[in-house]
């Protein structure tokens, strides 16, 4: 799903067109190079979160979300090797 792309982390929704995030956390955390998942979502149930939590996700956020508390989820996440590049995917 992550198209061979390398990213530092992958922060989903639960819901989207076509995909849920449950297939992008298999997805990132499946691979021979696992990425950190941050859920971002609208779904506040326990179910939801402790599945995402289950599968590895890092951290299960609900929205609205204050751009703090992102940020601090992030800066929670284990260290990438120096040298490693950012990048970003901006999805619904």
């Amino acid at each position: 799903l992550l198209g061979g792309e390398r990213f530092d982390v992958v922060i989903t929704d639960l819901r989207m067109p076509g995909i849920d995030g449950f297939q992008i956390i298999r997805s990132a955390l499946g691979g021979e190079r696992p990425v950190p998942v941050i859920v971002l979502t609208a779904v506040d149930r326990a179910g939801s979160a402790v599945e995402a939590m289950t599968l590895g996700a890092s951290d299960y956020l609900v929205k609205p979300v204050e751009p703090e508390q992102l940020r601090r989820a992030i800066e929670r996440l284990p260290a990438r090797p120096s040298g490693a590049t950012a990048s970003v995917i901006v999805g619904s």
